[in-house]
């Protein structure tokens, strides 16, 4: 359940072939809104294999 002015965070390649779930588009029609995107940078997450 989601409160309305609650927030979905969601860590996504878009990449090739991850680009192709379209998740803004399942998210639109979920009725979820795309506030804001940032560049995805590794060093934010320790731990993570150098190919992931």
């Amino acid at each position: 359940m989601l409160s309305e002015t609650g927030e979905v965070h969601v860590v996504h390649r878009d990449d090739e072939p991850y680009d192709q779930w379209d998740l803004e588009n399942l998210a639109n029609k979920a009725g979820l809104v795309l506030i804001d995107k940032v560049e995805f940078l590794k060093t934010h997450y320790p731990g993570l294999m150098d190919d992931a």
